[in-house]
């Protein structure tokens, strides 16, 4: 089966190099009378000006640029030198053929940047196919028809047998049904025998030839892994010297935003694309646009965290005022956000933490009162059961007074029992200053003077400036 009837089948495609080959290959196949996708005739096909795959699908002429087709399609693609002198014996070329040897001298280049090294190599191995081409492989299954009288052989033979399913077996007929059962069974086991006997002899020459095959493919393949491993070389230096050269360009384009006011913090969390350099298609204009993209997203991205920040301790400044106490320190809160947390969370731990403040607040004026009272209650519990005259002074009273007080003490004294007064609601801690001057007889001064001695406890605090008897009667 030659490679012309394979083109036309759909087995294989041609690579066409030049406007010359395209056309040899659409007249031929316009010769066969295909037709393109759309419709139109084949005549319609027009050459693309780079190389040129031109492949039958379904009947149906398609052609591409070869950096554009799939690696199944590349694996099945031969050079137009391959078929060119059967073409030319089918059709008059219209243009001057190249010479034969021009195509051979001067290996295609891409006229794109750069081709996958998966496309690199099944270049190298339609080489080595195109050295093979001068001894052609030839196959030809048609030895292996089977002759056989299948057809004939069921016509006759399966009635009889289903006759036997209607045998009405007894226990007269038991033997006979066995026998028959035998037969049938031997029957079988010939026709299996004979099948898998056939099956061999067929499959024999075609391992055979199987084996041969996959000698040459094995072939193959250890040349196609070496070139490939030679040319990964290369392309890996290719990909260290484009990365190279692209992360260069984003330093620099980092360094500019960081003497524009970006942190160095916020340059550190820029994120490339592996593409950029892997690709060795992706476009320069696209990259720089990408990586432009990405610089002002980072500089959104700190201008949205130092408006949170202002927003926060403006927030701070106007619940604690509002809450009647001290600001509570912005930094504390401000770390939080530059950590990635939500300015709506952080406001809320501001607010629990005012709420608590509050609360300690409340429960250690409710605790003063409480021990206020306890001291009052303590106080009058004492002064009932004190008896007259029985506290000491730590007012300074001269020695005369003292003589005196000595003798006009009176064991039948009236007692006097007072009561600490309460403070009123809202004058909590509030504190009050008054002078008095004080005149009575010794008893009534010297009463009035251990008194305030006695309120010191609650917090009292007295100064005698000047005294003494007024009087020489």
């Amino acid at each position: 089966m030659d490679k012309l009837k394979l083109f036309i089948d759909g087995k294989i495609a041609v690579i066409t190099y030049q406007e010359e080959e395209f056309n040899h290959i659409k007249e031929y196949l316009s010769i066969n009378n295909m037709f393109l996708q759309n419709g139109e005739p084949v005549s319609k096909m027009k050459f693309s000006g780079v190389p040129s795959i031109v492949f039958v699908k379904q009947n149906i002429v398609h052609h591409k640029p070869f950096n554009e087709v799939n690696e199944e399609t590349l694996s099945r693609c031969i050079k137009y030198q391959s078929v060119a002198k059967d073409i030319e014996d089918v059709v008059v070329p219209s243009v001057e053929e190249p010479a034969p040897q021009q195509q051979e001298e001067q290996p295609f280049t891409p006229a794109y940047d750069s081709q996958p090294i998966d496309a690199v190599v099944e270049e190298k191995e339609e080489v080595v196919h195109e050295v093979a081409t001068d001894v052609q492989l030839k196959a030809d299954a048609e030895v292996a028809e089977i002759t056989s009288n299948i057809k004939e052989f069921k016509e006759n033979v399966i009635p009889k047998i289903k006759e036997r399913a209607n045998l009405v077996i007894t226990r007269d007929n038991i033997k006979f049904a066995k026998d028959e059962m035998a037969k049938l069974n031997k029957n079988k086991k010939l026709m299996k025998e004979d099948c898998s006997n056939l099956k061999l002899k067929i499959l024999s020459n075609f391992n055979e030839y199987e084996k041969e095959i996959k000698e040459v493919e094995k072939v193959i393949d250890n040349v196609v892994a070496t070139m490939k491993s030679s040319i990964i070389v290369f392309e890996e230096e290719d990909l260290k010297l484009r990365k190279k050269e692209k992360e260069t360009y984003i330093h620099e384009q980092l360094d500019k935003a960081i003497q524009e006011g970006l942190p160095k913090e916020f340059a550190g969390r820029f994120e490339g694309n592996k593409k950029w350099w892997e690709n060795k298609t992706y476009q320069v204009t696209k990259f720089k646009q990408e990586v432009e993209a990405e610089i002002n997203r980072l500089k959104e991205a700190y201008d949205r965290l130092i408006k949170s920040h202002e927003s926060i301790k403006s927030f701070i400044e106007v619940q604690c005022k509002s809450a009647g106490i001290e600001p509570l320190d912005s930094a504390n809160y401000i770390k939080f956000l530059d950590n990635g947390s939500d300015i709506a969370d952080v406001m809320n731990a501001v607010t629990r933490d005012i709420q608590n403040i509050q609360f300690n607040i409340e429960r250690a004026k409710n605790k003063a009162l409480e021990e206020q009272k306890a001291k009052e209650q303590q106080f009058v519990e004492q002064s009932q059961n004190v008896a007259p005259r029985s506290v000491i002074s730590n007012t300074e009273v001269s020695k005369q007074d003292k003589e005196v007080a000595q003798e006009e003490i009176q064991s039948d004294a009236p007692r006097i029992i007072q009561s600490l007064a309460e403070t009123p609601k809202g004058h909590e801690g509030d504190k009050y200053e008054y002078t008095f001057r004080i005149a009575g007889d010794f008893g009534t001064v010297k009463t009035v003077s251990e008194f305030l001695s006695k309120l010191t406890e609650y917090g009292l605090r007295y100064e005698k400036l000047s005294g003494g008897k007024v009087n020489n009667g």
